[in-house]
């Protein structure tokens, strides 16, 4: 398969700053990773959306195209998604 998407880890990507050869098997298979939607402070920077592991990725598919990732919870900050505490 040239490309195989998968949600396991809590990194989405690739992105565009990642090095393409990480995403890549040494079959030339694609990787392509949903990431997380759980908002997990400890993996973030403090900018909103710096991080690949920002919440709310997805991958998007249409036909003849590659995988494409995309942030769907890009607008949101720290505030909106830290959420309450379970009492």
């Amino acid at each position: 398969a040239p490309h195989v998407v998968f949600g396991h880890t809590h990194r989405a990507g690739p992105w565009p700053r990642d090095d393409a050869a990480d995403w890549t098997t040494p079959a030339g298979t694609r990787l392509h990773n949903t990431g997380s939607w759980v908002y997990q402070r400890h993996f973030l920077t403090s900018t909103p959306n710096d991080s690949p592991y920002w919440p709310g990725t997805a991958i998007e598919l249409s036909d003849g195209e590659p995988p494409r990732l995309r942030r769907l919870l890009g607008d949101l900050g720290h505030d909106e998604l830290k959420g309450t505490p379970l009492a």
